[in-house]
C-alpha cells in the first residue's frame, strides 16, 4: 500500500492482503492517520513490477489488485459511487441502486414470487413511472439478472452499462460472534456466512445465494456483507447470555444476538 502526504512524496509502503481496510493495517507510526487515506480522493493507476498495491478509495474502504499503485493527487474532488443494494428472501430480491454522491435513490423494486411461472418485477425508476414485468423467474440468479437488465433498459433504466454500478452492499440477518461490523466479502466471509446457516436457517441461505449471484453476474464489483446482528455485538454477556445450560452456548452459539441491527442503528443516528 502506498500513502501520499499532500505533496505527493512516499511516505510508506507495504504488502497487505485483498480486501483489508487501511485502517486495521496502515502503518501509525509514520505521520499519516488512517483518516487521511480513507478520506475520499480521485486516483490515478501507475504501473507497478508486480506487488499488491492500494488500487483506489471508495466507501471508505481499501481495494488491492496485484500490479498497479495509486497515485492519491493534491486535488480531491467529490465522491460518487453508485451503490446496488440487495435484499435476498426466500422467494424474493428486493433492490435499490443508490447514488451516494447525491444522497439520492436512482431506482428502487423488487423480485417477488421467485420459483414460479408468474414472478413479479416491480421496479420504479426515479424520475418515471413504475414499471411491472411479469415472467417466469426461477432462481435468484435469474432475479439479479432481470434486476440488472431493466436497470440497463433504454426505456426504464437509470445507467448504461453495468460498470457504473461501483460496489454491491447485502442485507445478512445473522453474523453470529464473528462480525461487529460490515465486511467486504471474500472467501473467508462468505464461509462465515456459510457457517451462520444454522443460526438463521430461514435468511442466511438465500442471502448467500445472493452474494454468488452478483459475483457470478458482477465479478469486478466489490460486495459487502452489512450484518443485522452486527449492531449489538456490544451488548455485555450478562445480557447476551439465557438461563439456560452452558453447553448449549459452547457447543450451539445459543444467545441473544438482537437483529434488525441496520435499522436500529440507521435510527440512532437520526435520533
Amino acid at each position: 500500500i502506498l500513502g501520499m502526504n499532500t505533496s505527493e512524496r512516499l511516505l510508506w509502503c507495504g504488502e497487505f492482503q485483498t480486501g483489508e481496510l487501511i485502517a486495521e493495517r496502515a502503518h501509525r507510526g509514520n505521520g499519516v492517520a488512517a483518516r487521511q487515506l480513507r478520506s475520499p480522493r480521485s486516483v490515478r493507476l501507475e504501473p507497478s513490477r508486480g506487488r499488491w498495491y492500494l488500487l483506489s478509495l471508495t466507501a471508505g474502504a481499501a481495494w488491492l489488485l496485484r500490479g498497479v499503485a495509486v497515485h492519491i493527487p493534491t486535488q480531491s474532488r467529490p465522491f460518487r459511487m453508485n451503490v446496488l443494494v440487495i435484499n435476498c428472501g426466500s422467494s424474493s430480491v428486493k433492490y435499490q441502486l443508490i447514488d451516494s454522491g447525491e444522497h439520492k435513490t436512482l431506482a428502487a423494486g423488487s423480485v417477488e414470487r421467485i420459483g414460479m411461472g408468474d414472478a413479479l418485477l416491480i421496479h420504479q425508476p426515479h424520475d418515471r413511472d413504475k414499471v411491472t414485468v411479469t415472467g417466469e423467474i426461477l432462481d435468484h440468479i435469474q432475479a439479479i439478472e432481470y434486476t440488472l437488465a431493466i436497470l440497463l433498459s433504454p426505456n426504464h433504466g437509470v445507467i448504461s452499462d453495468r460498470s457504473e454500478i461501483d460496489a454491491v452492499g447485502h442485507r445478512v440477518v445473522h453474523g453470529g460472534e464473528r462480525f461487529s461490523e460490515s465486511a467486504i466479502i471474500n472467501d473467508d466471509v462468505l464461509h462465515e456466512i456459510r457457517d451462520c446457516i444454522e443460526l438463521a436457517p430461514l435468511h442466511n441461505p438465500h442471502n448467500v445465494r445472493g452474494i454468488e449471484a452478483c459475483h457470478r453476474l458482477l465479478p469486478d464489483v466489490p460486495q459487502v456483507a452489512v450484518f443485522d446482528t452486527a449492531f449489538h455485538q456490544t451488548m455485555p454477556d450478562y445480557a447476551y447470555m439465557y438461563a439456560m445450560p452452558w453447553t448449549l452456548y459452547r457447543r450451539h452459539a445459543v444467545r441473544r444476538y438482537g437483529f434488525h441491527g441496520a435499522s436500529h442503528r440507521y435510527v440512532a443516528g437520526r435520533a
